[in-house]
């Protein structure tokens, strides 16, 4: 969990104008195109689960 919780006040210094935006910028700072290409946010396509890593409990607990 110290590990999300640093993601987390890491990435609050980053804004936009709607949740939509914000989610945009976090995940262009933290991942690349080809690495997002691979995962969907329940694995759907034969691609791996986003919803299960922390950088998506990071993702969240900014969003809230």
């Amino acid at each position: 969990m110290l590990c999300v919780s640093f993601q987390v006040s890491h990435l609050s210094v980053l804004g936009g104008r709607n949740r939509a935006d914000v989610c945009r910028r976090i995940l262009k700072h933290c991942i690349s195109n080809e690495v997002a290409n691979q995962y969907s946010w329940h694995g759907r396509k034969k691609k791996a689960v986003f919803g299960k890593l922390p950088l998506a409990d990071a993702v969240q607990s900014k969003l809230s």
